[in-house]
């Protein structure tokens, strides 16, 4: 919805292996890889991708929610055009996936926007009415995952927990919900430590009524 709120077309895959063969048989200006993505990583991607005689070349644009510097120059180096860390705006997207973004060294790369008040569906670039049926579709989301993130508890499947939980940040920014998001964020960290305790207590913390601005 936010790449078609830009002017672009897209086409959404499920994971790594699945963009590799979609941009083989199809022409696109542009790939944005999630550096955790399914399967294969989206460095792993990058790189593939430039190995393939592709004409033209798109441009690629890696996203990650939790990235240090290693991550960006590995990313740059992999072959990505641009990095950006989530939360990204919709004004950020739209530089990179033009290409009005810096590319040619690991030390250009974009950061973490600023939060802003509204969360990222308060941007001007996204029409009222849609701003308003996406915040319904990621609350409606984000009851069905704390579900899916209950379950994953119950089990323990903690590798499931940290990326339920990784995907409801993302959520949380769309809702500009900072406590939401901080919920999340321990909960992951909680998860990939192996730290029961404390990710049970963050995901306490995760409800589908909560409140969200």
């Amino acid at each position: 919805d936010w790449l078609r709120e830009l002017g672009c077309t897209a086409t959404l895959v499920a994971d790594g292996e699945a963009a590799l063969s979609t941009a083989r048989f199809s022409s696109f200006d542009a790939v944005v890889l999630d550096l955790g993505m399914p399967g294969i990583d989206g460095r792993e991607v990058a790189r593939r991708l430039r190995a393939l005689p592709l004409r033209p070349m798109p441009r690629i644009v890696g996203l990650s929610a939790h990235a240090g510097e290693a991550d960006r120059i590995s990313s740059l180096a992999a072959g990505m055009d641009t990095f950006l860390s989530k939360p990204v705006q919709l004004t950020t997207l739209a530089a990179a996936l033009s290409g009005n973004t810096p590319s040619t060294s690991a030390t250009s790369v974009l950061t973490k926007p600023a939060d802003e008040p509204g969360g990222l569906l308060s941007s001007p670039l996204l029409s009222a009415s849609r701003a308003d049926t996406l915040r319904t579709l990621a609350r409606q989301d984000l009851a069905a995952r704390h579900a899916e993130l209950s379950a994953a508890l119950a089990v323990p499947d903690w590798e499931r927990v940290a990326k339920i939980a990784h995907y409801l940040a993302n959520t949380a920014d769309l809702l500009g919900d900072a406590g939401l998001r901080a919920a999340c964020v321990a909960c992951e960290d909680a998860a990939r430590s192996g730290d029961a305790s404390r990710a049970r207590e963050a995901a306490g913390l995760i409800a589908p009524d909560h409140p969200t601005g």
